[in-house]
């Protein structure tokens, strides 16, 4: 209940700000865009914690925040510098919700998560199985 009412939540928002007249000036353009993903990266991350019964959304608020404002003031800093640090704040970002992203997925398609057993995917009676190798330290040749 609390995904739909998140995505829910989502869409609102988008739609508000999407048929709204406000118009962001271009100089605020790089702050906008990184306070987006970093929003986004707590969203994600959040999503994560829900799938492993981690959230705590004391935590969530405060990490969404923190990461908004950081995101903000590295922006700014590295603009005072004349460096685009946004770049790479961006990068790291998107580097983390692809990471947040792979593990949600593997978490969906796992075999042992009961939860899931619906979706319309191929399970491992399908898939070719790999063995196991077992890989041991060899120890040194005796001297005798």
């Amino acid at each position: 209940m609390m995904g739909w009412i998140s995505l829910m939540a989502g869409v609102v928002g988008f739609l508000l700000v999407y048929y709204s007249k406000i118009i962001v000036p271009p100089d605020y353009g790089a702050y906008l865009s990184i306070a987006a993903l970093a929003g986004l990266d707590s969203v994600i991350g959040g999503a994560r914690a829900a799938q492993t019964g981690k959230f705590k959304r004391r935590i969530f608020i405060s990490g969404f925040l923190t990461a908004v404002i950081v995101a903000v003031v590295l922006t700014w800093f590295g603009e005072r510098l004349g460096v685009q640090i946004f770049l790479a704040v961006g990068f790291v970002f998107v580097y983390r919700i692809m990471q947040n992203l792979s593990i949600i997925r593997w978490y969906l398609l796992d075999d042992e998560n009961p939860s899931l057993r619906w979706l319309p995917v191929g399970r491992s009676s399908s898939m070719v199985e790999v063995s196991k190798v077992q890989v041991g330290v060899e120890s040194e040749p005796s001297k005798t």
